[in-house]
């Protein structure tokens, strides 16, 4: 994903809402680390990608 290019960090990406509803594989083909389909989905994989 282009915010990976522009930071000095290590970046992680989660995705979610209507776009990636309607087709939830793509979050892969942005770049996305991960996907959450729901408030709480997104809350474990945000956790997830930072070890908690």
């Amino acid at each position: 994903a282009a915010v990976r290019d522009r930071c000095e960090r290590d970046v992680k990406i989660l995705v979610g809402g209507a776009a990636f509803d309607e087709a939830p594989e793509i979050w892969r083909k942005v770049g996305a680390d991960a996907y959450g389909a729901s408030l709480d989905e997104a809350l474990a994989q945000g956790r997830r990608l930072v070890g908690l």
